[in-house]
């Protein structure tokens, strides 16, 4: 079952376009601003491990859910008499997403922050965007609002005649995500990292296990992510593209029994390169 979020009044299914149809061109622009690995024009080791991890744990989650319904009477009878949940109340990761879910989700935010980014310092957030940002993302948003403003008016003001002109909303040209980490679930790292030939090790830590099966603790996204924005404005020859590439951080609260247990928030974000210039058709 895939997780929701509700950004900007509306609800964005968390599912990704396959990642064959990003156009490369704006990995290509960012390897050259970075030497960072997960902005490099190849895909990086670390997302593919992580999107492989994601998927594995996709699988597994959708065969135990499955088959919980025919181990049901085995689990009673190794209960030894011991209270159990009602069949109905067994389950396991009951929210995950696939990679592409996870990717479509960061990079929905991710638009719905940077349509709010390039409006005029001090213009109010949406709640729902205001409500999803960490404290400390909300004063990196602010910053570099202030800061993108000040790159584009190097090209001027959109003026007409003297006088000032509302300027359209940015489009969007392109907006990709890649997987940097997925950390913070000890039970997760505990799986990820399992060694087949020492089970022993992995039985002493059951602990771990036993105490995520109910209680939440915090799940972090982390993704690499590059955009580019059409800023048109009045005239056509002043219309702007924007390029960005970013780091982002969305966490939520997560169980083993649940899965993903709450909305995702902006808990981390870092900027990586920023260009403002003409636009041209490239």
């Amino acid at each position: 079952q895939t997780y929701i979020v509700s950004i900007n009044s509306r609800i964005i299914n968390m599912f990704r376009r396959s990642s064959i149809r990003c156009s490369q061109m704006l990995w290509n622009w960012a390897a050259k601003q970075t030497k960072a690995p997960s902005f490099q024009s190849a895909v990086s080791p670390q997302h593919q491990d992580t999107e492989l991890f994601i998927d594995s744990i996709h699988r597994a989650s959708s065969m135990i859910r499955k088959s919980i319904p025919m181990m049901y009477p085995l689990m009673k009878l190794f209960s030894r008499g011991r209270e159990m949940l009602p069949l109905e109340e067994v389950q396991m990761l009951e929210h995950w997403n696939t990679p592409d879910e996870f990717l479509d989700g960061a990079e929905a935010v991710y638009q719905a922050m940077l349509l709010e980014m390039v409006k005029p310092a001090g213009t109010s957030l949406p709640m729902e965007i205001r409500q999803a940002m960490h404290s400390d993302v909300k004063k990196w948003f602010d910053e570099e609002r202030v800061s993108l403003a000040q790159k584009i008016a190097k090209f001027g003001s959109p003026e007409t005649s003297g006088k000032a002109v509302e300027v359209e909303e940015p489009e969007f040209v392109e907006v990709c995500a890649r997987f940097e980490d997925l950390s913070g679930s000890a039970s997760l790292d505990m799986i990820r990292n399992i060694n087949p030939g020492n089970l022993s090790s992995y039985m002493q830590r059951q602990e771990v296990l036993q105490q995520e099966a109910f209680n939440n603790t915090k799940l972090n996204l982390e993704v690499a992510i590059v955009c580019g924005l059409q800023h048109k404005r009045p005239d056509p020859l002043k219309t702007l593209l924007i390029r960005r590439a970013d780091r982002i951080t969305l966490s939520c609260d997560f169980n083993l029994r649940n899965g993903i247990d709450s909305s995702f928030m902006l808990t981390g974000a870092e900027s990586v390169a920023v260009e403002v210039k003409p636009w041209t058709e490239e």
